[in-house]
């Protein structure tokens, strides 16, 4: 089977995720060589500071994960912005 990893959620595994993948991929029928897709997250907007805003709501979620496992309603960016220190 092909491989997608989610860059976005875990990217310090990137590597030795893919690597693994192909280390133990197997030929089949379906594929005789492996195939990977990299996901990654992405903010675009017509400016850096305008990214950077609309990127709050996510450093905050992602932290909030890493700080133990809170994933209640993501904020908005300006909730992001007003009640933390990214």
């Amino acid at each position: 089977m092909p491989y997608a990893f989610a860059h976005f959620i875990g990217p310090e595994q990137t590597v030795a995720a893919l690597a693994h993948y192909r280390s133990h991929f197997r030929p089949s029928k379906y594929l005789r060589e492996p195939r990977a897709i990299l996901t990654l997250g992405v903010v675009c907007a017509d400016t850096e500071a305008e990214a950077e805003r609309l990127s709050a709501s996510t450093k905050v979620l992602i932290r909030r994960i890493r700080l133990g496992g809170e994933r209640r309603p993501v904020p908005t960016a300006e909730d992001a912005i007003r009640n933390s220190v990214i």
